[in-house]
């Protein structure tokens, strides 16, 4: 056939990308009629919705943007809790609908309560009016697309293809397209399916555990945690991972030549959370608290940034705007859907370079916050937009009430332009679009004839087209193609360069290398990403080593780090170390990297490591980093251990050198601690800078226990030193008091008196964790009972762990008359009373029975407690809430960080304002057990040495677990040493601050957290 016919052809087939269609009836019986309508429905309003049908459980109104008008369009019973939806072909809806529970994947997979539901609109008025179940006993439903007459819905472990074989309108046929998704419940297992303009169906798979497998059972990949794209044919075939992408992938859309954005959440770095990715194939973005040993993408150098970054705002449902019912300056945007921000947003994107950049605005708001955003797509009838809105049923993980409200339902919302008749949908005829779409339309096909069309087209003038015909030429790895797109390698725009790289890597002739090559010069990230990440996959070190001898620093740099990432690279550290040259930034920042993933080059680098602690000089910001990150890397090394352990005890070594060598051990400490860092440790804890025996404390802090016991006597020397500040005392003896017979009168009139009111909220919770870690006699208990009967949530469950040895009847009435008085006893928790109490005669147990009573609130009691509040923290004033924020008596800032000040146990709270409302941040407060911020569950470590330690997972490693068990504490347990390791029900955060505040700071505490945004 010849290449004008196929075009022609694939012009023909171009609509099957936009197929516009009538409204019909559906096979199947109705559930539902116009008295359901007439619930599901409301009236038009200018900005927002009217009536009933405009408002949640709990009241706010439904608005949108000016010029539009808003509708609820669907509720139950028709459909109760949607989550995503999909238009077939006729116009019916389908939607995953859930059952509005909230448990964990072993019991969702033993009996699926979800559904998937068709709704009809019979009448043609824009409301739904009808429903029948297409599918039901689905595990959990966390995308959902109708393709081909299928529905394709990922649930995991699965992406499952559902079928009506016999006309029926249920599903009688499931196939699993690709397996080995994580199942846990919690909604970051797997998200899709979506469907790309190349025919492929894309779907995330979340930075959970998984091995995946295609339709006939084989790996895709190695498996491992690292969130992935993946993609496959609708039958299941050409099942492949295209790039990382952030910590959970929502939602894809494309532009109209191909490129990727993904909605997604746990986007890391700095002060972020949750982002929308400009997505490209091999693409590696930062993943929150994962350290890089969890990448398993191919590293390109720095990972790739943020197209839009939206905070702790759970981005759900994604599309890109095709048609012209919004009027002029919609085509092309974005819309997501934000499940904490009770929005809908429109991104308005532009290309720059290789990549996009956004500009962002509110399209879809509501101030009721039960209203939960969950997908937002097209009418491709009149182009209106439909929203859905989950309801209130989902909590698990999301910064949202803790409170399970399955009866307060979800449901659809449709906006249109205000006034005048819906516009016609039909495609542009313009020639650009035309021969774009046809060749889209080859690219489906995917035959040797149409390779030939895709190929004429890479000449084509348009560089839209062009760009299309670059993909579909590396979809296919047409290597008969590789001649043009070397041509626009040379001379095309940035993000050609960028398609017609991947696109070379993927057809995998390394005679593509020094083209590749020179593009480097000039290339912004994403044009240098799809470069390096083409000639890692290329695999040919002789041409690529020709890049490292190149007069530009940009080409050394990207060969570097491709021969560093390809099989058969053979760098050593003779070639790397010369380019740790501080003229060239990039360059060297792209060695420190190499350095860092080869501990075994630690020998040759002994020399490197000498010259750069030789102390000439202070150390750069940026050049200690580089040094800390490298001798982490080596740290390993006997030689390397000697070293560090000799410039720390050499008197002429400069602070920054021996705080920076401190801080390596801290970090890198493992197993046995080596014996030149011990004797270098105890050096400093008897130095005379002070600086220097604090940051020597805080090293041996972060050491695991048991493997300091040869530095206790230094430890317990620095507790003694009255010259010393007193909270770093305290902090010393906190590492020595568990391996202590008995506390010694004057440390423990220490520890008493730091325990004091008056005293800093870190200093009091300190003392109380040091007292809770040590064995304490009958008098010494007595003793704690008066500073007991004062304590408040902060420090009373540390100082609670001293008395669970148990004692006689006279300890034991101290102890319970001391909880009676205690102004942070309201929040104590029951089981941990019964466990304290459990080893004390019965007549102490039986006089602990009403405040025991007085603990066990029920849920009832526990909204009623919350009702109550609320009517008396009304108003507030913000100056004041963030005094009480940063001060003594709430002491939040001791856990939790607002605009880079304050600690790191807890969420940082910079945005908190604008996810959670006046109630929900109440109910944090008072009961901070009832839900847990994702990345900030507590856990409970058991050791098989008989450790037990509560705390937050701070990070980990192939061979530790790190928590943070307070303020100022990180633990490491050893993975080998550890027995059980397991969730616990009870925050790291104290109950009972609402005891410690009155109603007026309470009501100034939550105006100053709601200003956050």
């Amino acid at each position: 056939m010849k290449t004008f016919h196929v075009i022609a052809l694939a012009v023909l087939l171009s609509g099957v990308w936009w197929i516009p269609f009538s409204m019909g009836g559906g096979e199947g019986e109705g559930v539902g009629d116009k008295s359901a309508k007439s619930e599901a429905g409301g009236r038009d309003g200018e900005g927002a919705t009217g009536g009933e049908s405009g408002k949640g459980q709990g009241g706010g109104m439904v608005r949108v943007l000016g010029g539009f008008v808003v509708e609820r369009v669907a509720g139950a019973p028709l459909v109760e809790r949607p989550i995503m939806g999909s238009f077939d072909d006729r116009g019916r809806l389908y939607v995953s609908d859930s059952a509005g529970v909230n448990l964990p994947g072993d019991q969702l997979v033993k009996n699926p309560p979800h559904r998937i539901v068709v709704l009809e609109d019979v009448d043609g008025d824009g409301r739904f009016d009808k429903s029948r179940v297409f599918a039901d006993k689905i595990v959990f439903p966390q995308g959902l697309l109708w393709h081909e007459g299928a529905v394709f819905v990922a649930s995991p472990p699965c992406l499952w293809k559902l079928e009506d074989t016999n006309g029926d309108g249920v599903c009688d046929k499931r196939t699993a397209l690709i397996s080995g998704f994580p199942l846990t419940g919690v909604s970051d297992d797997m998200h899709g399916a979506c469907l790309g303009p190349d025919g492929f169906i894309y779907v995330c798979c979340g930075r959970i555990a998984h091995h995946l497998l295609d339709v006939n059972g084989k790996a895709i990949e190695a498996g491992g945690s690292q969130p992935v794209l993946v993609r496959c044919r609708p039958d299941g075939s050409g099942a492949e991972v295209v790039g990382g992408t952030h910590g959970n992938g929502v939602e894809v859309a494309w532009t109209e030549e191909g490129d990727a954005f993904v909605s997604g959440t746990f986007y890391g770095g700095a002060g972020m959370r949750d982002a929308l990715i400009h997505f490209v194939e091999g693409g590696d973005y930062p993943i929150l608290d994962q350290p890089m040993s969890a990448h398993q993408m191919k590293s390109t150098g720095d990972l790739l940034p943020p197209m839009v970054h939206m905070g702790a705002s759970a981005p759900a449902g994604l599309m890109r705007y095709r048609g012209r019912g919004l009027g002029d300056g919609f085509q092309g945007n974005l819309f997501c859907a934000y499940f904490n921000l009770h929005a809908v947003r429109r991104h308005v994107v532009e290309r720059v370079g290789a990549t996009f950049r956004a500009s962002s605005e509110d399209f879809v708001t509501s101030t009721n916050v039960d209203f939960h955003p969950t997908d937002v797509f097209e009418d491709p009838r009149d182009g209106s937009l439909l929203v859905v809105d989950t309801g209130g049923w989902f909590l698990i993980g999301c910064p949202t009430s803790a409170i399970a409200k399955p009866d307060v339902k979800g449901g659809i919302y449709r906006v249109r332009r205000k006034g005048g008749a819906a516009p016609t949908t039909a495609r542009s005829e313009d020639s650009v679009a035309s021969r774009r779409d046809a060749v889209w339309a080859l690219t489906r096909r995917g035959d040797q004839d149409s390779r030939a069309g895709v190929r004429a087209a890479l000449g084509d003038s348009s560089a839209s087209v062009r760009q299309v015909a670059a993909y579909s030429a590396g979809l296919h790895r047409d290597a008969a193609a590789e001649k043009k797109l070397l041509e626009l390698m040379s001379g095309d725009t940035l993000s050609i360069k960028r398609e017609a790289a991947t696109a070379l890597g993927r057809i995998g002739n390394p005679e593509a290398v020094p083209v590749l090559l020179a593009a480097m010069k000039g290339a912004d990230r994403f044009l240098d990403h799809a470069i390096i990440y083409a000639l890692i996959r290329l695999k040919d070190r002789e041409a690529t080593e020709k890049g490292l001898r190149d007069s530009d620093s940009s080409v050394k740099r990207g060969a570097l780090i491709a021969l560093d990432q390809m099989e058969g690279g053979r760098l050593t550290p003779e070639v790397v170390a010369p380019m740790l040259n501080p003229v060239e930034p990039a360059l060297r920042k792209a060695a420190v990297g190499v350095l860092a993933r080869h501990p075994e080059w630690a020998g040759a680098m002994l020399g490197y490591f000498r010259e750069a602690l030789s102390g000439r000089g202070e150390l750069a910001a940026g050049r200690r980093e580089e040094l800390r990150l490298q001798l982490v890397a080596f740290a390993g090394d006997a030689g390397l251990q000697e070293l560090i352990g000799s410039t720390l005890r050499d008197v002429k070594t400069p602070l920054d050198v021996k705080l920076l060598m401190l801080e390596t051990i801290a970090q890198a400490a493992g197993g046995k601690l080596p014996e030149a860092w011990a004797a270098a440790l105890t050096q400093c804890l008897k130095e005379r800078d002070e600086r220097i025996i604090r940051q020597a404390v805080l090293t041996v802090r972060a050491l695991p226990d048991g493997k300091t016991v040869s530095l206790d006597d230094a430890m317990l020397g620095v507790a003694r030193d009255a010259k010393l500040p007193v909270d770093l005392r305290v902090d010393a003896l906190s590492v020595a008091v568990p391996r202590l017979n008995v506390v010694e009168g004057s440390l423990f009139d220490l520890l008493l008196g730091s325990l004091d009111k008056s005293k800093p909220a870190l200093l009091r919770v300190a003392a109380a964790e040091a007292i809770g870690r040590a064995k304490l006699g009958t008098d010494q208990l007595k003793r704690l009972a008066e500073p007991l009967s004062l304590a408040g949530p902060l420090e009373l469950p540390k100082l609670l762990v001293a008395f669970s040895g148990g004692g006689d009847a006279g300890v034991g009435a101290s102890l319970v008359g001391a909880l009676e008085k205690a102004p942070g006893a309201k929040g104590l928790r029951p089981a941990m009373l019964q466990e304290t109490l459990a080893k004390y005669p019965a007549e102490v147990r039986q006089s602990a029975g009403p405040l025991m009573e007085r603990l066990s609130a029920t849920v009832a009691q526990q909204k009623s407690r919350l009702d109550e509040l609320e009517r008396g923290v009304s108003g507030g004033d913000v100056g004041r809430g963030r005094a009480i924020f940063f001060g003594a008596k709430a002491a939040c800032a001791t856990c939790h960080t607002v605009r880079d000040e304050g600690g790191q146990v807890g969420p940082n709270l910079s945005q908190i304002g604008a996810v959670r409302g006046r109630r929900d941040l109440l109910e944090a407060i008072v009961y901070p057990s009832a839900t847990f911020a994702r990345t900030f569950e507590p856990y409970v470590v058991k050791t098989k040495d008989g450790v037990v330690e509560a705390g937050v997972i701070s990070r980990e490693t192939a061979d530790a677990v790190y928590l943070m068990t307070g303020p100022r504490s990180e633990k490491r347990f050893e993975r080998g040493n550890i027995k059980e390791l397991r969730r616990s029900d009870v925050s790291v955060m104290p109950q009972g601050l609402d005891a410690q505040l009155t109603g007026q700071e309470m009501g100034d505490l939550i105006a100053f957290l709601g200003s956050l945004k």
